[in-house]
């Protein structure tokens, strides 16, 4: 009598082990097994009349429908516990589908069906009101880091754009365009330094005239006094 939809699971799993061993057995004898096991899972009739190896090849796959089962009758049970304690007005776990495992009995914890929902970000502080600084401010500022900026130059500069800066973009913090431009101009005396004080560029040329000056050594691009060549001379 084969066993109603009820009493058994979806299916079953037939591992890697069993299906290497049937790949060894004849077709017919594979044929035999396969069948078998569908009668097995779907009526519960044990197979008659195989031969030894057939019978070593057949245990393995009645491993396998055994386990579905015993699978099955576990999340069977612990179904039933569920519809019991929620027919008695207890807290229950969510009832076990067939490809869940059995749950474990535990005490329920508050709030475990409420959804997880995202924690709610800090809100950010305003942002400060940008207030321009008076030249006396930037003054003092560049004084207390002995900075290399000339306050009026950078005051009137930014005064004059109406504290925006070279992207146009409104200024937020003062002290810390100050501080680029301290760095820009540390960079730009450093390589004021580096070049030779008897070497000129070109754009130094334009001081002197042309007979005053000879390029030093050809071809260079650098320029020294026509005197002080002789000299070196």
């Amino acid at each position: 009598m084969a066993r109603k939809r009820k009493e058994r699971p979806d299916g079953c799993v037939i591992y890697a082990s069993a299906l290497r061993q049937i790949l060894m057995l004849p077709d017919d004898s594979a044929g035999r097994i396969i069948k078998a096991t569908a009668e097995l899972f779907l009526e519960g009739t044990e197979p008659e009349g195989f031969e030894l190896s057939e019978n070593i090849v057949f245990s393995l796959f009645r491993d396998n429908v055994t386990e579905a089962f015993d699978k099955f009758h576990e999340r069977c049970a612990r179904n039933k516990e569920i519809a019991d304690n929620r027919s008695s007005g207890h807290d229950a776990l969510p009832l076990v589908t067939s490809g869940e495992a059995a749950l474990p009995s535990a005490p329920i914890e508050e709030n475990r069906f409420k959804k997880n929902l995202p924690e709610e970000k800090a809100a950010k502080p305003p942002r400060a009101h940008f207030v321009p600084p008076s030249l006396e401010e930037v003054r003092a500022y560049c004084q207390s880091r002995s900075s290399p900026v000339d306050p009026v130059a950078f005051y009137e500069y930014f005064e004059t754009g109406s504290w925006k800066d070279a992207k146009g973009q409104p200024v937020r913090n003062w002290k810390q365009k100050l501080l680029t431009w301290e760095k820009h101009q540390t960079q730009h005396s450093a390589q004021q330094s580096a070049t030779p004080a008897a070497d000129l560029s070109w754009r130094q040329t334009r001081s002197y005239a042309a007979e005053d000056l000879i390029e030093d050594p050809p071809g260079s691009g650098q320029y020294r006094l026509r005197e002080e060549v002789s000299a070196d001379a």
